[in-house]
């Protein structure tokens, strides 16, 4: 119940202490891959290569920017929305530390999310640094042979970031579980019907008091709207929030799901180790299942993100600058989907994903175009 919840004013300092780790490695992802973002979009700006159509092909006929062509100009769009979902989220939990800190100095306020904070800045670090790293790495290779010369600012990069950043402060599948274990017990609240003591995103998984509500086969999957592509590309206000809506429950499904999932098979296992005698069988149950918790645990990170990212969307005013932060937000969550895995399988239709992928295509087009 609540003791899961609601951290002692002791631990509260406690909880500061590694949030200011980890949002600092966390926006040093962000800054990391968004140099390397800038550098390989205007590396593939400047560099021609191939003979555009309608081209004489002689030796002064016009060539490609190779931004014309679509896989290159996906991979940089992909890891620049990603620098931009990092830099957010990573602002939203600078912005939390710093109101708790001020609640735990007044002592007025509630800081009863953090722990749901702390654990999910645990798998954002590990996921964040690992994504910047896999995204330097392929934004080097974007820029072909001069991404190898270290005078391209890129190989350095790439090479200074990935050792330090990744390795810092935990090992990705360590804090994984570790946000996995907090995600065990928030499923187990839920189930005992105690939804009250859900803190921040962890109230998605409210609808598990339902003792006949089962996610896995489809229970509380979000509907899309009826022109999935034209309200994902949608540039109204009133469409754009209907965008967010539906994505943000999207993730939110997924991690439902995967959760409930490794909540189910953590708890086998652990049944099975008792019967057989184990001397540890919440450490055998936690072993048996450590892909299965990875998987949910990060599932339910990147909805944080995603839920974050759009949050703080909707703090800019209405305007020009809203919505492109908003078509950046949207081309986040529709790279997660193209670029297919994160946990996907049976979560879409197989139109929702040609959607995704539709829209991506569509979102790449007019932002060259612009």
């Amino acid at each position: 119940g609540n003791n899961h919840t609601k951290p002692k004013k002791k631990n509260v300092a406690h909880y500061i202490t590694m949030l200011k780790t980890r949002i600092g490695l966390t926006n040093t992802a962000a800054s990391a891959l968004a140099k390397a973002a800038t550098i390989a979009t205007r590396y593939s700006a400047v560099r021609l290569q191939g003979f555009a159509v309608g081209s004489t092909g002689a030796m002064n006929g016009v060539e490609n920017q190779i931004l014309d062509y679509q896989v290159q100009l996906f991979r940089v769009l992909r890891w620049t929305s990603t620098a931009f979902a990092i830099k957010f989220v990573a602002r939203w939990l600078l912005r939390r530390r710093k109101e708790a800190e001020a609640t735990m100095k007044s002592g007025e306020g509630n800081n009863d999310d953090l722990p749901e904070v702390h654990a999910s800045a645990a798998g954002l670090k590990a996921l964040c640094c690992c994504l910047a790293a896999d995204g330097i790495e392929d934004l080097r290779r974007a820029c072909g042979g001069h991404g190898y010369l270290m005078s391209s600012g890129i190989a350095p990069l790439e090479a200074d970031f990935k050792g330090p950043n990744t390795t810092a402060e935990g090992d990705y599948v360590v804090l994984a579980l570790q946000t996995a274990r907090f995600l065990l017990k928030m499923v187990d609240v839920a189930r005992a019907g105690d939804v009250g003591a859900l803190p921040g995103t962890t109230t998605i998984f409210a609808r598990l008091a339902d003792p006949n509500f089962v996610p896995s086969r489809g229970d509380g999957r979000p509907v899309p709207p009826h022109d999935l592509v034209a309200a994902l590309t949608g540039t109204e206000e009133r469409g754009a929030a209907t965008a967010r809506q539906y994505l943000s429950e999207l993730f939110a499904y997924r991690s439902l799901v995967r959760c409930s999932r490794m909540s189910h098979a953590y708890k086998a296992s652990l049944e099975r180790a008792r019967r057989a005698g184990s001397s540890d069988p919440v450490k055998t149950a936690r072993e048996q299942n450590a892909r299965v918790l990875q998987t949910g645990a990060l599932a339910h990170v990147r909805y944080f993100m995603l839920s974050k990212f759009f949050s703080e969307v909707e703090q800019v005013p209405p305007g020009p600058e809203r919505l492109v932060c908003h078509r950046v937000a949207v081309f986040f969550a529709l790279s997660q989907i193209a670029n297919g895995g994160n946990g996907w399988a049976g979560i879409l239709t197989q139109a929702e994903c040609d959607a995704a992928d539709l829209a991506a295509q569509h979102e790449c087009v007019r932002a060259k175009a612009e």
